[in-house]
């Protein structure tokens, strides 16, 4: 019997299931096995064959925990990871509901990996005690994907000459802010002539200027 044999006889798969001839013959016989009937000759599609044997297994822990986990990466949502993912053209789906979500669904054998950050201050560390508590008898690998730096986005110039996090909490956290209700109040337009300009592509099409004077 080769390995890559598309269709078996019933010798061979007496061979492949260690029974006699004649036990699948009654298989056949209760129609308890997948069999195709060919000019009077029984054979066995392998396919079907393979997934029927995986079909009756009997194992405590369910069949579903011997299965792959799927093609998903869970956890934290990081604009990167994800831009990485989607340029390694790698087909893997996301789902980020969160650092300790994701570890659940590794953990549960619903997602390949996660992604985390999880400080853990007892440690000044990220996430290696919550994942040894939830996996530690797993083959699981840490890697450390990104380093974040962390800082205060301000206004252009910083006009409040905000650097510190105290001098966020000056003044009781508040700063008028200079901002206008209406648009360009200053009525500088972003136009070469610094005017408002329209700009009309049929009239540039008839050979007239597009910009009025």
């Amino acid at each position: 019997m080769t390995h890559m044999q598309e269709f078996l006889t019933t010798k061979e798969v007496a061979s492949l299931l260690r029974v006699k001839e004649r036990k699948v013959y009654e298989l056949v016989s209760d129609r308890a096995i997948p069999v195709s009937r060919v000019t009077g000759k029984l054979l066995f599609p392998r396919d079907l064959l393979d997934a029927w044997v995986r079909g009756n297994v009997d194992f405590a822990a369910g069949v579903e925990a011997l299965k792959p986990p799927p093609a998903v990466i869970a956890g934290s949502h990081d604009p990167l990871l994800e831009w990485a993912i989607r340029q390694s053209g790698c087909a893997l789906a996301s789902y980020f509901d969160g650092s300790l979500d994701g570890l659940e669904r590794v953990a549960d054998g619903k997602a390949l990996a996660a992604g985390m950050h999880v400080f853990e201050a007892r440690h000044e560390e990220f996430n290696r005690a919550h994942v040894i508590a939830r996996m530690a008898a797993a083959p699981v690998v840490l890697i450390e994907l990104f380093r974040r730096t962390q800082g205060l986005v301000v206004a252009a110039h910083n006009p409040h000459g905000i650097a510190t996090v105290a001098d966020l909490r000056a003044d009781g956290g508040r700063a008028a802010l200079a901002i206008s209700h209406t648009a360009y109040p200053t009525r500088a337009f972003e136009t070469p002539s610094g005017r408002i300009e329209f700009w009309s592509d049929r009239a540039r099409a008839m050979g007239l200027p597009p910009l009025p004077h």
